[in-house]
């Protein structure tokens, strides 16, 4: 408590808040779609890449639990005036990360070294270093900027 108020209106209570409702619909997310594949599958019509589709959907929906977190941590940043901070993950997760290593995921398959889905994993990879980045900035903006608006209010 700060002052005598509430948990929830320091800035760890705000993160908490934030955190629950976000965490709750990635986990829905990921769990509707790694049970139910095929049902995704008939929904976009993949007829002859069912296969395919069914491990590319079992694979980048697990990157669904880091890219919640990932995009949550944009937001948390702009709030706190970080716009630098969210723009770094935006270009992790969209570009510095992803298409480096999709390519290379890419060349091993054609070469032979590797299964087609081996590229799907491209994405899991890419949002779980962008997450690790992401807690390292979060750590970063905490210590000068959360803690002094804590210091300014007391």
């Amino acid at each position: 408590m700060v002052n005598g108020e509430s948990d929830s209106y320091t800035s760890k209570g705000a993160l908490n808040t934030l955190h629950n409702p976000i965490l709750f619909l990635i986990y829905r997310k990921v769990l509707l779609t790694e049970l139910f594949p095929v049902q995704f599958a008939i929904l976009f019509n993949a007829a002859d890449s069912r296969e395919y589709f069914i491990q590319a959907m079992r694979i980048v929906s697990l990157s669904f639990i880091f890219a919640g977190i990932n995009i949550s941590l944009q937001a948390i940043y702009q709030a706190l005036d970080g716009g630098l901070q969210s723009l770094a993950i935006s270009m992790l997760r969209q570009l510095i990360i992803i298409l480096p290593l999709a390519m290379i995921f890419t060349s091993l398959v054609k070469k032979g070294q590797a299964d087609v889905s081996f590229i799907w994993w491209s994405f899991l990879i890419t949002e779980f270093i962008t997450f690790v980045v992401g807690m390292l900035l979060l750590k970063q903006i905490k210590q000068t900027k959360v803690d002094n608006i804590e210091k300014e209010v007391q």
